[in-house]
């Protein structure tokens, strides 16, 4: 059965502002109350119908069979929050899963580049502080100069 219900049924609205709680029961019974509107009324619900298919529910809409979406809900399931909501997600995981094959496509280039085989004139590694400035770096002070005057 479902209802729908802006305020909480067990959350007092009428004769005025509530008095801020003096001790640490009354604020304690508070924050159970607003911890209890939030998991019933305030974050996503689903319904799951007689043909097993799952409907989500509506901002203040319960039911005493609704359950609370879990953090590990399948791409698919995302739909139920639009199609905006579920196309993020799946662009984000094919966007993380291009960047690491480009990282492990890029790692033999960075590997070669921070060998010594790379740059065996480094002149920068006996000088202690200044060896930060090229190592790893891809350029090279192993150089011939060429004329090409003929």
């Amino acid at each position: 059965m479902s209802t729908t219900n802006p305020l909480a049924q067990d959350v007092s609205v009428g004769g005025g502002p509530e008095k801020a709680p003096t001790s640490a029961e009354g604020r304690a019974s508070r924050q159970e109350r607003a911890q209890a509107y939030r998991e019933r009324y305030l974050l996503p619900r689903y319904v799951v119908e007689e043909d097993g298919s799952k409907r989500k529910l509506e901002a203040g809409e319960y039911d005493d069979k609704s359950m609370l979406y879990p953090l590990t809900t399948p791409i698919k399931d995302l739909s139920d929050f639009g199609i905006g909501i579920s196309m993020y997600f799946i662009t984000t995981f094919w966007l993380g899963l291009m960047m690491l094959v480009c990282g492990l496509l890029q790692a033999p280039t960075a590997a070669h580049f921070n060998s010594r085989t790379y740059d065996a004139l480094n002149k920068y590694d006996a000088q202690g502080a200044q060896a930060f400035k090229s190592g790893g770096s891809a350029s090279c002070l192993s150089e011939r100069r060429v004329c090409l005057d003929a």
